[in-house]
């Protein structure tokens, strides 16, 4: 999906329908697995007092350094390629 939104070669409305796509799926995934809706975890969390929970703050902690790590390698990712493209664009003009 990001090379789909980093090259842009399609229209916005397109790749906004695509995101809300995965999105829908990765909810019906986690309703397969677990047997309940995703919006329906942190209200019943805050219920039971799990949310101060150290175990849970853990798992918390844990994923939320997963996504930083992910979301950080692709922007580097990105960057890298831009600087690539860049070269290779301004390689091509001084011909």
């Amino acid at each position: 999906m990001y090379n789909l939104v980093r090259h842009q070669k399609l229209h916005p409305h397109v790749i906004n329908n695509v995101i809300k796509k995965e999105e829908l799926k990765a909810g019906d995934k986690f309703f397969n697995e677990m047997g309940m809706e995703e919006c329906d975890v942190e209200p019943n969390m805050k219920r039971m007092g799990l949310i101060d929970d150290a175990e849970i703050k853990a798992i918390i902690e844990e994923y939320e350094a997963k996504s930083k790590d992910f979301l950080e390698s692709k922007k580097a990712e990105t960057e890298a390629k831009f600087k690539e493209w860049a070269s290779k664009r301004s390689q091509v003009e001084l011909l």
